[in-house]
């Protein structure tokens, strides 16, 4: 009987063994299993971490181009306004220019008409002079024949003179 019970007792203890084996091997199962998940686990978030660096540096990136996009729009609205202010000058000075030379033609118009109407009085002090000249001419003309008529009376006088003065001086003689 006692021998029974050992039998019995080594009986229990080999199958609470053999489950604790079992339990053994199935806890060591589970273990590389969850070892395995952890590993993919691991792995997994390895992938993400370069992934997230990959969409940080990418941002990062994205940002630095935006902001040189956004200075370069910068530059060119300053480039723009630049340009803007120049055209202005530059339209402000053509206007000037033409202020200017609208002012040289008129004065050229006032000079061509001063030029003008001095050129019309240079003509009619021209004409003027040649009617004073033929007005003078023809005064001299007058002046030579009433000289001419003058002298010829003065001589006829005289000759009528003359004659009465032989007249007289014969008459003296025949006495």
């Amino acid at each position: 009987r006692k021998q029974q019970k050992l039998t019995q007792k080594a009986e229990d203890a080999r199958v609470v063994l053999a489950e604790s084996t079992e339990a053994a091997e199935k806890a060591a199962q589970q273990a590389s299993e969850q070892r395995a998940t952890a590993e993919v686990e691991r792995q997994s978030a390895a992938d993400a971490r370069a992934v997230a660096t990959k969409d940080r540096e990418a941002a990062t990136e994205e940002r630095k181009q935006a902001e040189d996009a956004r200075a370069t729009a910068v530059e060119n609205r300053e480039t723009a306004e630049k340009e803007r202010a120049a055209a202005e000058e530059a339209r402000a000075a053509a206007s000037e220019a033409a202020r200017k030379a609208e002012g040289v033609a008129d004065n050229a118009a006032t000079s061509r008409a001063e030029a003008e109407k001095q050129r019309e009085a240079a003509e009619h002090a021209a004409k003027l002079a040649f009617e004073a000249k033929e007005a003078a001419e023809e005064s001299r003309k007058k002046a030579d024949a009433k000289y001419e008529e003058s002298m010829a009376l003065f001589k006829e006088a005289l000759e009528r003179l003359e004659k009465m003065k032989d007249v007289v001086t014969g008459a003296g003689r025949g006495k």
